[in-house]
């Protein structure tokens, strides 16, 4: 069973495929950010990295008049690298936020070491302080730690808020720790 969809690049010939991977290869993935996998072009195993999405030799053409162009207004930089402490895998998974108010079963988005994304009818404020529990399941014993609701961005066409949160370190010395 799938948990994340990537593409990847073989380094020795740069070959790209859309890969999915299940669990046990995510958690390789995560940290190292490459894969051993099988190359069908070199016929031998070799590394797998993430692929740009697209090759410098493969831009597409810019189909708006030079006219356009100089009246448009200048947009923010764009991004160079990906800004975050640790890498987000596109995993869909059950996880619980919990709130005075009750709890609340969702499916991530995304996750990462240090947070996750997720969709909710429910309100959470930006800021305002939960609990999670990720990986979540009914009928066992999980494990809950603190978070904080960092965004919030309503999608008024599906009628639900896409929320990211990020863990709060538990520090040394307190229970549990």
């Amino acid at each position: 069973m799938a948990v994340a969809r990537l593409l990847l690049e073989c380094v020795r010939c740069h070959t790209r495929e859309l890969t999915y991977l299940d669990a046990p290869e995510a958690e390789v993935f995560e940290p190292n950010q490459a894969l051993s996998r099988h190359c069908k072009r070199c016929t031998d195993m070799s590394i797998w990295k993430l692929s740009p999405v697209m090759a410098p030799t493969e831009q597409i053409p810019l189909l708006i008049p030079p006219r356009a162009i100089s009246e448009a207004p200048a947009a923010a930089p764009a991004r160079t690298q990906n800004e975050r402490k640790d890498v987000r895998v596109s995993l869909k998974i059950k996880a619980c936020i919990r709130t005075a108010c009750g709890e609340e079963v969702v499916t991530t988005e995304n996750v990462s070491r240090g947070g996750m994304r997720f969709m909710s009818v429910m309100f959470y404020a930006e800021g305002s302080v939960v609990e999670v529990a990720v990986p979540y399941w009914p009928s066992a014993g999980n494990i809950f730690t603190p978070a904080r609701v960092e965004n919030a961005k309503e999608l008024p066409a599906e009628g639900v808020t896409l929320y990211g949160v990020s863990c709060i370190p538990v520090h040394k010395g307190w229970p549990g720790s």
